[in-house]
């Protein structure tokens, strides 16, 4: 007997399943058969020898092939099911951890209250900054640097915010974006990588023809940003990377990517100006607005160390034959800078310039540098394959050929898009729904997009995901791969029967091991959510959808003083790591309360017999807990484990580890009475029928209540 232990603390309904390994008669059937060869099966394990698309024959292995779908295939040379029936890989142990919330004086008004929230972690044990690891967490409600980003060490303790150094020279460069990216890179540097406006003209000749026309007042390229207060003349849209050698504590500006000088600098060309909303009429008449980029985005790939910039072009190419700069409004860039910084974002190469213009597109480099990928809209991946010298030209002779681009889709794609999509009254109507590329596995990867269920009727708005991999020519390049797609999808749907969606799906990546989806599954009829999420071992290997949190109303309370309707932002991101063992996921989201919630979701390799089952008589509660001698609040109760090293005390509020010793399915809810865990804070009954400790905060900026 095998077994799948998803051992819930907290958060998490206690979710178990037992794969019974039944005889097996005979072999399974799928086309692997025509061609594989040495085929054999051992329990629920499948072993064979298949040839590549190159001709070459490898060992490979299939688990838990009592959970594949209709039929088991070959691509190329890996075993593989169509579709899981929603398994999992039988080798971890999946757990959640306690909720808790990071709030800040400089988050508190209810105009800075979080709602686009970006996250990373720095795991332990890589920087002597933080020898115990940090989560980071950033608000970019707040324009600028100052009070965006927090950081709380993984042992416990107190809030703390990063501090930025002043940039060379202040008054050219403006926040007037907020859309950024937090990364932790393998040493533990961490870097803050913003949207900002600039206006310096250290740029290469020729000089644009935008940048100084002959009457700036009425010509010149501004970013408004109220009525009376402008950015500019000779604004574009920049990334600002801060870099951070001691975890995050403190920032310092490394390098500004500007468009003006990347390839023929067409990707800093203005856009025009739009009326307020919610109109947002384009306004042709001059000055124009700040081109450069909207919805940037930054990825790190782990397994070429390199960072990856998607700059999508806003603007638009001039009116042909004008002294003057005027931008074409039937000539759209539609294009993106794709840039790579190999020295942690100090400089930047533009590696090219593929016609899309996609936001918020993550770049994943594709087996090697010489292929890579991004979502490209419209459940389509766009891959990017490095130019190829003529045979007999000696490297270095000539320019590197142009990158060449290629855009597919799934043979079977479902139709993309929300159809009658509406938000709930309580919420702030700029909840995106974009396509999510990630990876699965080595060298597979997954495309994630938004699609509606065969009813439309029925109000349902989720995602449809499709696994995908390259086949490596025999010199192990990509640049002539084929893309196997999976034959069909699997689906990401709210748990409701109707008028429900996913929002914000997000994928965290530690470059190793299992990826973790969530999300927020939201009840449109009841204006609540809960985060849930799905690990993904593999190519069409996956866990079945689990809570992550507890359900909560997405209005804000009536006595807060957070606006109603509330601002959820377009997205968050959130990080993890792998330690070899265990991988370590910490989702983020935003409740209405003015702070950001998180916690921690692990994936344990097993090593091991399963935890036993609790005493039958178990022991009596400990005493009483000391604000100051954690190692007092320890022991059983209840068949409940209370972990000391978990402990984290603030004045009245307590964050605690409570691990469930029974795995199983409907067995009787375990109780915690709060009368034997004094001074823990509040506790409240969850929807499974446990009494848990409620929503726990770590302190804020403030002293400790005495």
């Amino acid at each position: 007997m095998s077994k799948i232990w998803m051992v819930a603390t907290l958060c998490l309904v206690l979710h178990f399943c037992t794969l019974e390994a039944k005889a097996q008669t005979s072999l399974p059937q799928g086309s692997y058969q025509q061609t594989c060869t040495n085929i054999t099966l051992q329990g629920n394990t499948l072993t064979a020898v298949c040839q590549t698309v190159a001709g070459s024959w490898v060992q490979t292995q299939l688990n838990n092939i009592n959970l594949c779908g209709t039929n088991i295939g070959n691509v190329n040379g890996t075993l593989s099911c169509d579709q899981f029936s929603n398994g999992s890989d039988e080798r971890f142990k999946v757990s959640t951890f306690a909720v808790a919330s990071m709030s800040s004086w400089a988050w508190a008004s209810p105009g800075t209250a979080p709602g686009e929230a970006q996250s990373t972690v720095v795991p332990p044990n890589v920087n002597a900054g933080c020898p115990s690891g940090q989560i980071l967490i950033s608000n970019d409600w707040i324009r600028g640097v100052t009070g965006t980003v927090m950081y709380y060490s993984l042992r416990g303790g107190s809030p703390q915010t990063s501090t930025f150094s002043a940039p060379p020279i202040p008054s050219v460069l403006s926040y007037v974006s907020n859309d950024h990216d937090l990364i932790s890179l393998p040493d533990g540097t961490v870097l803050y990588l913003t949207g900002a406006g600039y206006i310096a003209n250290s740029s290469p000749a020729p000089i644009p023809n935008w940048f100084v026309p002959p009457n700036p007042a009425s010509m010149g390229t501004f970013r408004i940003l109220f009525p009376g207060d402008t950015f500019g003349p000779n604004a574009r849209g920049v990334v600002a990377v801060w870099r951070s050698d001691d975890c995050g504590q403190n920032f310092r500006l490394v390098s500004i990517f500007d468009p003006v000088q990347m390839g023929d600098g067409s990707c800093a060309f203005p856009q025009f100006r739009r009326q307020p909303a919610p109109s947002n009429a384009q306004i042709l008449a001059p000055p124009f607005d700040m081109g450069g980029s909207d919805g940037q985005m930054v990825t790190f790939d782990p397994g070429t160390a390199d960072l990856f910039l998607n700059f999508r072009c806003v603007g638009f190419l001039p009116v042909p034959g004008q002294r003057v700069f005027e931008p074409d409004l039937t000539q759209p860039l539609d294009k993106t800078d794709l840039a790579m910084s190999p020295d942690h974002g100090s400089t930047w190469i533009l590696l090219g310039v593929p016609p899309v213009n996609q936001w918020r597109a993550a770049t994943r480099s594709v087996g090697n540098q010489n292929t890579l990928a991004f979502g490209s809209g419209s459940g389509t991946v766009t891959f990017a394959r490095r130019g190829v010298p003529p045979p007999g030209e000696m490297p270095g002779s000539k320019p590197p050929p142009p990158w060449a681009y290629d855009t597919k889709k799934p043979p079977y794609l479902d139709p993309d898009g929300w159809v009658g999509f509406q938000y709930p009254a309580c919420m702030s109507n700029t909840v995106q729904s974009s396509d999510v590329t990630t990876r699965t596995g080595d060298n597979q990867f997954a495309l994630i997009y938004p699609s509606m269920p065969p009813n439309p009727a029925s109000n349902l708005f989720g995602y449809s995901m499709y696994f995908f991999t390259l086949s490596p020519d025999a010199s192990g390049s990509t640049l002539n791969s084929t893309v196997f797609w999976s034959q069909q999808p699997t689906h990401i749907e709210p748990v409701e029967s109707s008028n429900a969606y996913i929002m914000h799906l997000t994928a965290i990546d530690p470059g190793n091991g299992p990826t973790l989806l969530y999300w927020y599954d939201v009840d449109s009829a009841q204006q609540r959510a809960r985060i849930r999420g799905r690990l993904i071992f593999g190519f069409g290997n996956f866990t079945e959808d689990f809570d992550i949190s507890q359900s909560f109303s997405l209005c804000p309370p009536a006595a807060t003083p957070y606006k109603n309707p509330y601002f959820y932002g377009d997205y968050n991101t959130a990080g993890g790591y792998f330690d070899g063992q265990t991988s370590t996921f910490m989702p983020i989201w935003i409740e209405p309360n003015g702070g950001v919630s998180y916690t921690a979701v692990t994936a344990s390799l097993q090593s091991g017999p399963p935890p036993p089952p609790p005493p039958s008589n178990p022991p009596p509660p400990p005493p009483p807990g000391d604000r100051d001698q954690r190692s007092r609040v320890s022991g059983d109760t209840a068949g409940v484990r209370v972990d000391p090293g978990a402990l984290h005390l603030a004045g009245e509020t307590a964050r605690i580890l409570v691990t469930y010793k029974t795995p199983g399915v409907g067995i009787p809810g375990i109780k915690i009475d709060p009368k034997t865990l004094p001074r823990l804070g509040p506790v409240e009954a969850n929807p499974y029928e446990m009494l848990t400790p409620g929503k726990l905060a770590p302190p804020v900026d403030a002293p400790k209540t005495p």
